[in-house]
């Protein structure tokens, strides 16, 4: 029997839809505000009241999906990614910092695959965030802030916070995922 397709694009045609979508012509404006701190400041602005309320419209209007949630996830990555990048080419911050602030990502890509394909395949659940993804994504918009106004007594700290709550995300997301049986002691 073959598997029926969990993501449909369709499922993106929707004011919620359309917002995600939004941010990723924002994510590829990042490169021209590099030099700029108010337009680096603008783009992280509009990128957390998108990504807040994104989710808040689709619950309101009965449209989560499978395929909301996972452009929802990857259009977040690249807006954040790009943004810390722009960070370091604009010499704003040191790039050693990016490997606090993303180690939920970097720990996610090695399973990404797995975790795709069972969305794809309609095996896994409508993904939705944790709460420690909810803090590292905001002590990651907190250390982007303070390196854009060299507080350097935040950026350490903030950092830090992103780093251990992306290692509790990561753990969260990994092991919700897992095949039902293996829940249920199955496996």
């Amino acid at each position: 029997m073959a598997r029926q397709r969990a993501l449909y694009f369709r499922d993106l045609w929707n004011l919620a839809g359309a917002i995600t979508l939004a941010r990723l012509p924002l994510a590829c404006s990042v490169p021209l505000f590099t030099h700029s701190r108010n337009g680096l400041l603008l783009v992280m602005t509009l990128g957390v009241i998108s990504d807040s309320l994104d989710g808040y419209v689709a619950r309101r209007t009965g449209t989560v999906s499978r395929m909301g949630a996972v452009f929802d996830g990857w259009i977040d990555k690249i807006l954040w990614v790009n943004l810390a990048w722009n960070l370091a080419l604009g010499d704003w911050v040191n790039p050693h910092w990016m490997w606090l602030w993303f180690t939920r990502e970097l720990i996610m890509f090695w399973v990404w695959p797995f975790l795709t394909l069972r969305t794809l395949w309609g095996e896994a659940d409508i993904h939705t965030g944790s709460v420690w993804g909810r803090v590292a994504t905001t002590a990651v918009c907190v250390a982007m802030v303070a390196t854009l106004f060299d507080v350097q007594a935040v950026l350490a700290p903030a950092s830090v916070v992103a780093s251990l709550t992306g290692l509790a995300a990561a753990y969260v997301y990994i092991t919700r995922d897992r095949p039902i049986a293996w829940r249920r002691g199955r496996a």
